[in-house]
């Protein structure tokens, strides 16, 4: 079984995350329009308020821990303007 996961900040991640742990042989891929996978949004306000720290700071797990350790892959800098349920491809 495919599973296909638009977006791959928090929902995204922990809805993978949840999926491999029910089925561990499904075939997970999380579509991200950014670099970042997981990182902290409640930290933001402090990072940038506080000059000196560095935004990486903020990412909890890179890309390559999702793939290594739970085999779930994700796709960088995925635009997804308009998805068509009805032939589940990209319209």
């Amino acid at each position: 079984m495919k599973f296909l996961i638009i977006g791959g900040d928090a929902a995204g991640m922990s809805a993978a995350s949840r999926a491999k742990r029910n089925m561990p042989d499904m075939d997970v891929t999380v579509l991200e329009k950014t670099h970042d996978v997981s990182y902290s949004a409640c930290g933001m306000p402090y990072a940038i308020a506080d000059g000196r720290r560095q935004l990486d700071e903020l990412v909890v797990r890179r890309p390559e821990v999702f793939r290594q350790r739970w085999r779930i892959s994700s796709s960088a800098t995925w635009h997804m303007p308009l998805l068509s349920v009805r032939c589940g491809t990209p319209c």
